[in-house]
């Protein structure tokens, strides 16, 4: 034992030398086989995972793809909603966010939505499709699909196999469905593509068959090869804020890589339509101040048709500028604005390029030009803003019972109830037959937006018990 305590020690002091000057590098962990998937090779996979986890799919329901989802429910969720192939009951759904693509923690979110709408109820196997994927997502979803907000971002394009963030929505063979979309109506018979970006625009791009958009009282037509955008903004800044705009050819670079094969039904991507430039419909020679364009809606205006004469201001496009975007700081529509300066193509501005607008070219006079029935524009900033009082006689009805919308408004120049113009202060009696919201929107002199919302819930009736007595076969 003495001969082997020396060897010991001499052991011991080598090990702690070897451990003072050769520290120890840790390793790291071995990655797992998902993080290891390049950006192709993780889009394919969630494709094809999706594709077999949500087959079979039961009206009404939502179905988680790829991950990663993020939904928010109603009560309690009786199953969970975490992993590939869960189901979720529509009713209970409250939001639901795909994640955008993160190749290190293997993301990349999909599902899909199967909604009735307003198809025949006798129909089970008939749905309406909704499917999302990348970094997008719903609120408010319901099997009648009214009243819901669709959101999308725009994201870089890490690979070839890599689709832009986006919402596809088709419906059966041989329907027509109506959809209302962030405060838009939609009736499509078709396959249509959907982005909706916050403050800026909801665009509708039809890939099938055809879809028609109305909000402001304003119908487009979006036919095959055709988009239609709408001005977007309000309290969630995705509300539809001003009529659809004229359709204009699809934006193929957004629909490249579409994962059209998890559609219910297959379909191929159109070529974008050609638009034939409209023709002047009246003869009157254009001001010199303002160019007459060479007709193909590049900065041009149309030939024959004169410039609003009471506009006496103007305003110089600059970059980054939209036309939607200088309506709203004068208070116009885009339809407004564009008819006002003759414009060929009302999605195509020039930098630098002048419009007329309402007001004086002198920003010290006093402002002339009344854009709409009582409202005149200045072109400094006015004291206070605008606010509402939004209520309704009873906010919970029984199927086919009334009540009365009331709301009094202060310092707002214009003011609408779902979409439509009211009067500043009123009342509106409405008897809805399913839950609904309603949302009160106001501008102030500043041109600042205000939103209140309110919901009516819509009781259903409970079905009533058989009380016709049976009779006895044997009489």
């Amino acid at each position: 034992m003495r001969r082997l305590l020396p060897v010991m020690l001499l052991v011991l002091f080598a090990v702690g030398c070897t451990l003072t000057t050769e520290p120890v590098i840790p390793t790291e962990l071995p990655a797992t086989a998902e993080s290891l998937l390049t950006c192709d090779q993780l889009v394919t996979q969630a494709l094809a995972q999706t594709g077999s986890a949500c087959q079979g799919m039961e009206r009404n329901s939502a179905c988680y793809g790829h991950d990663q989802v993020n939904a928010s429910f109603e009560g309690a969720l009786a199953s969970p909603f975490e992993s590939a192939g869960d189901r979720a009951d529509l009713l209970q759904l409250r939001t639901l966010n795909t994640a955008p693509l993160d190749e290190v923690s293997g993301v990349w979110g999909i599902a899909i939505v199967k909604a009735q709408a307003d198809l025949v109820g006798t129909l089970p196997g008939q749905n309406v499709t909704l499917l999302f994927y990348g970094d997008a997502g719903i609120t408010g979803a319901t099997p009648m699909m009214r009243g819901v907000t669709l959101r999308t971002s725009v994201g870089d394009l890490r690979c070839s196999a890599m689709p832009q963030s986006g919402i596809l929505i088709q419906s059966p063979t041989g329907t027509r469905v109506t959809l209302q979309l962030n405060g838009a109506d939609v009736q499509l018979g078709s396959t249509i593509f959907v982005t909706a970006y916050a403050n800026d625009t909801l665009t509708i791009a039809t890939i099938e068959g055809s879809a028609r958009i109305t909000a402001f009282g304003q119908t487009q037509m979006a036919t095959l090869g055709l988009q239609v955008r709408l001005p977007v903004g309000g309290g969630d800044q995705l509300q539809v804020i001003g009529p659809p705009l004229a359709p204009e050819p699809i934006d193929l670079t957004q629909l490249q890589n579409a994962p059209l094969q998890l559609l219910e039904r297959p379909v191929t991507l159109p070529q974008p339509a050609t638009l034939v430039p409209p023709t002047a419909t009246r003869s009157v020679s254009v001001p010199p101040t303002l160019s007459s364009g060479n007709g193909t809606g590049v900065g041009g205006t149309l030939v024959g048709c004169s410039p609003r004469g009471d506009w006496a201001g103007t305003v110089a496009v600059q970059t980054g500028d939209t036309l939607f975007r200088i309506a709203t700081r004068f208070n116009l529509t885009v339809d407004e604005l564009s008819r006002g300066n003759c414009l060929v193509n009302a999605n195509v501005i020039q930098v630098g390029q002048i419009l007329r607008v309402p007001g004086t070219i002198s920003v010290t006079s006093t402002p002339s030009a009344t854009v709409r029935p009582g409202i005149t524009l200045t072109p400094t900033a006015l004291p206070g803003g605008a606010s509402a009082t939004f209520t309704a006689d009873k906010t919970t009805l029984l199927a086919a019972e009334c009540t009365t919308l009331r709301w009094i408004t202060s310092g707002a120049v214009q003011v609408t109830l779902n979409q439509q113009s009211v009067t500043t202060s009123g009342t509106q009696t409405i008897c809805p037959l399913q839950t609904s919201r309603y949302q009160l929107f106001l501008i102030d002199a500043n041109r600042k937006q205000y939103t209140y919302d309110l919901t009516i819930n819509v009781v259903p009736p409970l079905p009533t018990e058989d009380t016709t007595p049976t009779l006895d076969p044997g009489f």
